[in-house]
């Protein structure tokens, strides 16, 4: 038990250094946050999958984002920043993976209090340049108020214009077919087509159609597998 205490412990630690590398004039909220959406994903900021995609809409036309990119947290979870959206990932596909990542996460309080261990150890032996006294009064405050959702500073928001969603790591490795699907689904004259897959998805056909019909279960779409004589492949089209 120990030993995976270590291990985990260690894996926070260069999560939270190499996270501070990446955006080096972050302040000690920022670093709170990103241990807070590895500990909670996004379970506080999900009221509906229509609310997620009208605020993605608001953000993508009041801040033009173009960074497209995936930061993985210490955790199950990933921040997905907005440029993906010029990358082919359509809004509404955007929007569910961000509703469908938002779930109560019970054991949340007990993770984010290890990784403030960490954190504060890591402080404690200067290896950061946040001021130990001003953690634990903002952890203590924090603690009494069960862990509210926590901003971004104001010189992080300048520096680094972040915009992005949280979403659950187990739908990282779908993305590359998404794109590929929601720009196929954008054509309209475009009812039926096939897709040929990485060999990691072949080999997790029920995985890929499970994962499919979740997202895309608003679209009356028929997904399954296919074959020909030498190859098989994901064959989707409108009922």
């Amino acid at each position: 038990m120990k030993a995976k205490t270590a291990i985990k412990n260690d894996r926070t630690k260069k999560s939270i250094l190499t996270h501070f590398n990446n955006y080096p004039k972050m302040e000690l909220n920022d670093m709170l946050k990103f241990l807070f959406h590895s500990a909670f994903g996004c379970d506080h900021l999900v009221n509906s999958l229509d609310k997620a995609e009208e605020y993605i809409n608001f953000e993508l036309n009041a801040l033009n984002p173009t960074i497209s990119k995936i930061e993985k947290l210490d955790g199950n979870y990933s921040r997905l920043y907005l440029g993906i959206i010029n990358k082919g990932l359509s809004v509404k596909t955007l929007a569910k993976l961000f509703y469908l990542s938002a779930k109560k996460e019970n054991n949340a309080t007990h993770l984010l209090e290890q990784k403030l261990k960490v954190l504060e150890t890591i402080i404690l032996n200067k290896e950061l340049p946040f001021n130990h006294s001003e953690f634990l009064s903002i952890c203590n405050e924090w603690k009494n108020a069960n862990y509210p959702a926590i901003r971004h500073s104001k010189t992080f928001n300048q520096e680094y214009k972040p915009s992005y969603r949280v979403i659950s790591n187990k739908f990282i490795p779908y993305l590359a077919l998404l794109k590929k699907i929601d720009l196929k689904l954008k054509n309209k004259n475009c009812n039926k087509f096939n897709l040929k897959l990485c060999n990691n998805l072949q080999k997790k056909q029920e995985d890929v159609i499970e994962i499919l019909a979740q997202i895309y279960s608003d679209f009356n779409l028929k997904i399954c597998f296919v074959n020909d004589s030498t190859n098989k492949y994901l064959s989707i089209h409108r009922r």
